[in-house]
């Protein structure tokens, strides 16, 4: 109530981060999984907004020991998430990223990375093929960067961003492919290596610089991130996108957003997760990390009571493709 301009729906709702923040831990108002900060400044009510090198947010997903309540996410997941891009990467620099996953290996790979450039394009990153680079990147070899080089593919939107522009950013993944949306428009269609959940599965989600090395042009603020255990159709993007809340330019006085909601009373149930048999499409689980270990189940996560129901008839109508 009061933190988004309008409804959300709430089918499948499992996470939310948006005004609840304490130190270095943006408190998820589900009371699920927190995220944990490095230099996050609560600049508006809903939101957190980080500058500088090494600022971002991570939210756990497989680094929780046994107990994993989002373990969903490694064969289906939609996070949403308000942001605003304050500031331009220096002529010359590499993209910043904005958000996107991780995997749990050795390697730290990213799943899918969603960064924006100097240009203002949108870029994507999968780790699943060769670098596609230009003609100048011939006088980089045998530069240290090349091993990530190879283990990356990158892709440029045709969709420009604008500075101090309020967007509402859609990462949604299933089995085999990646979707992209902002502000309802898909900016980004493709299919991710699935072979690397034949030994891995997700770690976390990041927000920002998810780790201590970064630009230092990096201002973004970032606000309202729902997670959902399933995908989302044409009508209910309508919805979100009618949610989304203004965040103003650095400088600019920031907008009041009434008291945070209250706090669903119910519990976790402390219970195995029920889970079909392994389908094609599907990723097992892994080692010790079998359903008869996970725990508190993303379907018994309760809605603080004063949002929406349920949306019961959205709309499979599919949004047009930009290009």
């Amino acid at each position: 109530k009061g933190m988004c301009a309008d409804r959300v729906p709430t089918e499948g709702l499992v996470g939310f981060l948006s005004g609840d923040f304490s130190e270095n831990t943006w408190k998820d108002e589900y009371l699920c999984v927190n995220a944990t900060v490095t230099n996050g400044e609560r600049r508006v009510s809903n939101g957190l907004t980080f500058k500088g090198s090494g600022a971002g947010a991570v939210w756990p997903v497989g680094d929780m020991g046994q107990n994993v309540p989002y373990y969903f996410a490694n064969n289906e997941f939609t996070l949403v998430a308000t942001v605003s891009i304050h500031e331009e990467p220096t002529e010359g620099s590499s993209p910043i990223p904005l958000m996107g996953v991780i995997m749990k290996d050795n390697r730290s790979t990213a799943l899918f990375g969603l960064s924006y450039t100097h240009e203002k394009k949108w870029r994507f990153t999968l780790p699943n093929g060769t670098y596609e680079g230009s003609e100048d990147d011939e006088d980089d070899e045998g530069s240290e960067d090349d091993e990530d080089y190879a283990h990356y593919k990158y892709y440029e939107g045709n969709k420009n961003w604008k500075p101090n522009t309020t967007y509402q950013v859609m990462l949604q993944m299933d089995s085999w492919s990646w979707d992209v949306y902002v502000d309802r428009m898909r900016v980004y269609a493709g299919y991710y290596n699935w072979d690397l959940f034949k030994d891995h599965r997700i770690s976390h989600f990041y927000f920002g610089w998810e780790n201590k090395e970064g630009s230092k042009s990096s201002h973004v603020t970032v606000s309202n991130v729902l997670l959902y255990n399933r995908m989302i159709f044409g009508g209910e993007r309508t919805m979100l996108r009618a949610s989304k809340v203004r965040i103003p330019s650095p400088g600019e006085e920031p907008r009041t957003v009434p008291e945070i909601p209250p706090k669903p009373t119910a519990e976790f149930e402390d219970t195995p997760v029920k889970r079909n048999e392994e389908h094609h499409g599907s990723h097992a689980a892994l080692g010790n990390e079998g359903p008869e270990k996970q725990k508190a189940s993303p379907r018994n996560v309760l809605a603080p009571e004063d949002l929406s129901a349920s949306i019961l008839n959205a709309s499979n109508d599919p949004i047009p493709s930009p290009w």
